[in-house]
């Protein structure tokens, strides 16, 4: 029996009058993921968003929303909840009103999960306002209730921090976090350091085309050809430099952090420790450097043009 994916996508493409926006990609996000969806602007990430949540049709390819190829519009608005990158909040109702209202929309007349939402994303004090008077992090706080009040298995946020003071991203990045642990999110940010904080696998798009898709870790290692330990050793000795045989060694001191780079493919860490302990070094510290998601984001994003 083949793996449910939370999403999966068969050569999708989407082609406008003289446009192709999407060119045959092909990805899947797992179950309980926190998924980044990573590209420059104009790389075909929202048209994908709008595609997997149904708001328009793929021109060809296949786009299956746990397990099932085709969702009614019913069961897309039970399972998928989307935070479109400018939230369609209607400015004149008050927060508590908009909520209920969306729950309406959503058939939906149990109030436990809208409640939840509104605890999750601190609306408590501010149901009696209006929304076009918050600022633009409550805006936000509410965009993201209103994609929680059914309790959808995935959550789908498009550029949720976009335009936020630094206070506010801090706090909608916590929202997040506090997501993980019961559904399935599917992110699209140019914080590239937001994905390093949330993100446990990425995908990155380029002219509508995939460039590469799988968990971040998996990735960071691909993109760093060179293997580095930094190691905190109050007394290095530079003679113990001959006791090492690795591939294209460097070895630098700094400030009582010693860094050790190499090409060699296998993990060093182990074989490193024995050696130094039996040479007499002090070890406080070991530290294994993986490459940034700015580096690899750049590398990639280059290497399609």
């Amino acid at each position: 029996m083949s793996e449910i994916h939370a999403i999966e996508l068969t050569q999708v493409s989407k082609e406008y009058p003289g446009v192709k926006a999407v060119d045959n990609i092909s990805f899947n996000v797992g179950l309980g993921e926190v998924h980044g969806f990573l590209g420059p602007n104009g790389a075909g990430k929202s048209t994908t968003m709008r595609m997997i949540t149904g708001l328009i049709p793929q021109s060809t390819g296949e786009i299956k929303i746990f397990g099932k190829e085709t969702l009614s519009h019913k069961e897309v608005q039970n399972h998928v909840g989307f935070l479109p990158e400018q939230p369609p909040l209607y400015l004149n109702m008050k927060v508590i009103d908009y909520l209920n209202f969306v729950l309406e929309l959503h058939g939906f007349k149990e109030t436990k999960f809208r409640d939840l939402a509104i605890e999750r994303c601190g609306l408590e004090k501010n149901l009696g306002r209006l929304i076009g008077n918050l600022s633009k992090g409550f805006k936000q706080r509410v965009g993201i209730a209103a994609t929680l009040v059914h309790n959808p298995k995935l959550v789908i946020l498009d550029e949720p921090t976009v335009g936020l003071d630094p206070a506010a991203i801090d706090e909608i990045r916590n929202l997040i976090l506090s997501l993980k642990e019961s559904h399935t999110i599917f992110l699209s940010t140019h914080h590239l350091h937001e994905v390093e904080l949330l993100c446990s696998h990425i995908t990155v798009i380029n002219q509508g085309k995939i460039i590469r898709s799988g968990t971040l870790e998996q990735i960071k290692d691909e993109f760093n050809p060179r293997q580095t330990i930094l190691m905190e050793i109050p007394n290095w000795d530079d003679k113990w430099k001959s006791n090492f045989n690795y591939p294209e060694l460097v070895i630098e001191r700094i400030s009582g952090v010693v860094t050790f780079s190499t090409t060699e493919k296998n993990d060093i860490r182990a074989d490193l420790c024995r050696i130094l302990i039996e040479s007499g070094a002090d070890l406080l510290s070991l530290k294994k450097e993986k490459a940034h998601v700015e580096d690899i984001f750049r590398s990639l994003t280059e290497e399609a043009r």
